[in-house]
């Protein structure tokens, strides 16, 4: 996970040199969400400010001389140009990130076309200027290389600087003064200064800044180390108050002598540059030049990202401060805060990005290889081309659930959702002030809400705002579960795309339903796919989680933890047995750190908050809330399945027709021989189902969707010969106990019943892939295999279409409590459903 090994061989110079821009540009955004160029140049806290400022101009120099620093040998050809890529896909991830902040926090509304011409044009992101300059210095680097090259000797070289120099950055300095007059001594930022040299050329500067790498990279500044460190502060110090002169009495002048081509910056970044690329890491800890490589490859994200979080603090310091000067002392404090933030969620489109880089460009590799007699690379090929497929397919239902998202109001269910976290952000405590047996999954929701109203100061819109959030939310979720089991090819895809179009009760919200699902899905993912221990901690994380969402759902960790004790028992006595696998000892053990972690947090919040005498003397009244009174278990179960016999006047001969084939299923001992037959029979069970469920889809029947796949998927798993017991473990099972759970835990019957297949029907596509692997490379011993494994693929992928098209049709149609989209023709104004 961690190559440390590969962070040796970087240049530790270099990726701070690339850190330090991030950060200086993060500086002066500083300067600029403070008021700081309104206000007058006038006493000692200005004078810093205005200093701190000047020595920050090298904020984008630095990262134009690191280009041609690292780039000044690229050559012009077809490859070079691919290089381009990671940077337009930073800025695509970067620009949505904060086009979704501008659309969510900042309520700005976007059309289609308005959403593309902001991409285009690039202001998706308020600071993405910058790409767009770079892309053409990039696309001039192999011609600027060659002119470079093609000077033989220092000489000539020296003569391109001094040209480049003369044109864009002298002028700067040399046409910043009118000394003639008098008036213009006493008020310079008044004045008008007089032209020496001609300027029509200053906006060549991303290129006399690349030039200035190249030439650092071979010649270096020949000054020593504390020459070049007292010249910098020598030049900050000067350049800063020439600059306070300059201004005084008016607010900051952003001549051209101080833009990122002037004559300071330049000077500023050549002594900055050279001194930092002398800094050597080999005596620091490798995890600390592991952590600035990393650091240093997301610069551009968080220079990109970090708008977010200037529109979101800086209006708070500003509210909190408001003199102007006054705000010095926070530079430290919010820069940082910036900065890390910025870095936190780089890391997470950073993580998209590789995502995306391995469904894409090593797919687009493998399609197009010349080694196509090579079956394997072929295979490769495919699958890769499946996943680009399947990317496609995810983009498009992303899409529509973002359309979705505004319509509808999901009664009382809606605003509940966010009750319990609004009055925890309101000062209530969990237990103590609240009865309802579903608080604790208020706490999940809180910095959600309390990260609302800090940033618009206020509920209204909250409800969009979570809908919003619960879509990204469950499209990471189902990026994450596709990612671990993307090798079983088409499955997978179907798999994950039916799951994340799926929203229990159809109400695109933040809640313990929605939350519950999701993390109870990535848990048994990752304990059945992963082999690391922090697999197994990031599971019992997530089930832990759940557990706060659905609290009978605790008993499968129990449940899990008996069988793991009893296989080491048996172990004991039979050594031969193995590990365990799934249930290993050690896994469970990892498991265990994982729930024990988010379950102390939870206690230490929660005993924090109202103490353990508040706890016990609420726990009897949240017993006996009347909302969801004590009842047998045993009579809810008996109601939720009377109520999936009862849901469709035939279903019950579907039922009893599935009951029978799994009877004669077991019952047969050659049943190895007849999977295509049981499999077409178990499809057209389903596909019945489905069938009679379709008409009131978008209605009565929206949850009753998700039941039939279950046909398949038990089938699938019994007819496998080499079963996916960790999966079936992990996901199928876990999505029973869940339904058994929410069944108890709610009043929802049938309706939770539905509700929780989605669960075991992630499992049951994955044992339907394998099934038909499995039949496709050791077909059945019967006189007519050929055709009815291709019959019984198709009956299967019919009936996986199927669900998936009634899947969007339910989405793009149905509204809970309320008309369809297409009928809803008022738009709420005011208020949390604003």
């Amino acid at each position: 996970m961690f190559d440390l090994e590969k962070a040796k061989g970087r240049s530790f110079a270099l990726d701070l040199v690339r850190v330090a821009a991030a950060f200086s540009v993060i500086s002066v955004h500083f300067f600029l969400n403070i008021g700081f160029y309104d206000q007058p140049m006038l006493g000692r806290k200005m004078f810093a400010l205005c200093v701190i400022r000047t020595f920050f101009s090298c904020c984008v120099p630095l990262f134009l001389v690191l280009t041609g620093y690292l780039m000044c040998h690229k050559k012009l050809e077809r490859r070079f140009y691919s290089g381009l890529a990671p940077t337009l896909v930073s800025y695509v991830l970067a620009g949505s990130a904060c086009v979704f902040y501008k659309a969510v926090f900042l309520r700005v509304d976007y059309t289609a076309s308005h959403l593309l011409r902001t991409f285009l044009e690039f202001s998706a992101s308020d600071y993405a200027w910058y790409v767009e300059m770079y892309i053409g210095l990039f696309l001039l680097i192999p011609f600027l290389n060659i002119i470079y090259s093609g000077l033989d000797s220092k000489k000539k070289k020296d003569a391109l600087m001094l040209t480049l120099f003369f044109l864009t950055v002298l002028p700067t300095l040399t046409n910043n003064f009118n000394l003639a007059d008098p008036a213009w001594w006493s008020a310079p930022a008044l004045g008008t200064a007089h032209r020496v040299l001609p300027q029509r050329w200053l906006s060549l500067y991303p290129v006399t800044y690349y030039f200035i790498g190249c030439y650092l990279r071979e010649y270096g500044l020949k000054l020593k180390t504390r020459t070049i460190v007292l010249l910098l502060a020598l030049t900050t110090l000067g350049f800063g108050a020439f600059n306070y002169w300059q201004s005084f009495g008016a607010g900051f002048a952003t001549g051209i002598y101080v833009d990122w081509g002037g004559f300071e910056p330049c000077v500023i970044t050549v002594l900055l540059f050279s001194l930092l690329g002398r800094v050597r890491g080999e005596k620091l800890p490798l995890a600390l030049r592991y952590g600035l490589w990393k650091a240093s490859d997301l610069c551009l994200s968080v220079y990109l990202v970090s708008y977010i979080f200037d529109t979101a603090f800086y209006p708070r310091l500003n509210e909190a401060v408001p003199a102007v000067p006054d705000r010095l002392f926070w530079f430290p404090v919010m820069t940082v805060c910036v900065f890390a933030c910025s870095l936190l969620l780089s890391l997470l489109l950073h993580w998209v990005q590789g995502l995306l880089g391995r469904l894409f460009v090593r797919a687009a590799r493998s399609a197009h290889t010349a080694a196509r007699e090579d079956p394997e690379r072929i295979r490769l090929g495919k699958a890769r081309m499946g996943q680009i497929f399947f990317a496609l397919c995810f983009g498009l239902a992303f899409a529509l659930a973002l359309w979705k998202c505004p319509y509808g109001f999901g009664s009382t269910d809606d605003a509940f959702y966010l009750t319990v976290p609004h009055r925890l952000a309101l000062g209530d405590a969990l237990f103590a002030d609240e009865w309802h047996v579903s608080q604790m999954s208020g706490l999940l929701t809180f910095p959600f809400v309390w990260a609302y109203r800090a940033l618009t100061g206020s509920m209204d819109g909250v409800l969009l705002a979570s809908r919003y959030v619960y879509v990204v939310f469950h499209a990471l979720v189902t990026l994450l579960f596709y990612s671990r089991v993307r090798d079983r090819g088409p499955a997978a895809a179907a798999a994950a795309l039916s799951w994340f179009l799926f929203t229990p009760f159809d109400i695109m919200a933040l809640s313990y339903n929605t939350m519950a699902m999701d993390l109870i899905l990535l848990s048994g993912v990752l304990l059945a796919t992963g082999r690391k221990p922090w697999h197994s901690i990031a599971s019992g994380a997530c089930l832990a989680a759940g557990v706060l969402c659905c609290p009978y759902f605790a008993v499968a960790y129990f449940l899990y933890g008996a069988v793991v004790g009893v296989r080491a028992l048996l172990r004991r006595k039979d050594p031969d047995r193995g590990d365990g696998g799934f249930f290993a000892p050690a896994r469970f053990l990892w498991l265990t750190v994982g729930v024990g972690a988010v379950s102390v947090l939870f206690l230490i919040y929660v005993l924090a908050a109202c103490g353990i005498a508040g706890l016990l003397s609420s726990l009897p009244y949240i017993f006996s809330d009347p909302e969801h009174p004590a009842m047998d278990p045993l009579f809810k179960l008996q109601k939720a399945w009377w109520g999936l016999v009862g849901c469709h006047p035939i279903f019950a001969i579907v039922l009893v027709c599935f009951a029978v084939l799994l009877l004669g299923l077991l019952a047969d001992r050659n049943r190895k021989n007849h999977r295509a037959f049981y499999l077409i029979l178990s499809s057209l069970l389903s596909f019945a189902a489905l069938a009679m469920f379709y008409p009131l889809a978008a209605d009565h029947y929206y949850h009753a969707i998700m039941f039939p796949l279950i046909f398949v998927g038990a089938t699938s798993f019994l007819l496998c010969r080499d079963r996916p017991w960790e999966l079936f473990a992990g996901i199928f099972v876990p999505g029973l106990i869940y339904t058994a759970a929410v069944i108890i835990g709610s009043n929802q019957y049938v309706y939770a019943l539905t509700m929780a297949s989605a669960l075991t029907n992630a499992a049951s596509f994955l044992f339907l892939g394998q099934l038909l692997r499995e039949m496709k490379e050791r077909p059945d011993d019967t006189a007519y295999a050929p055709q009815l494994r291709r019959a019984a693929a198709a009956m299967a992928a019919a009936t996986v279409l199927f669900l998936l098209f009634v899947q969007v049709y339910v989405k793009r149609n149905h509204c809970f409590v309320d008309d369809p989209p297409y009928a809803q023709d008022y738009q709420l104004q005011e208020g949390p459903g604003r």
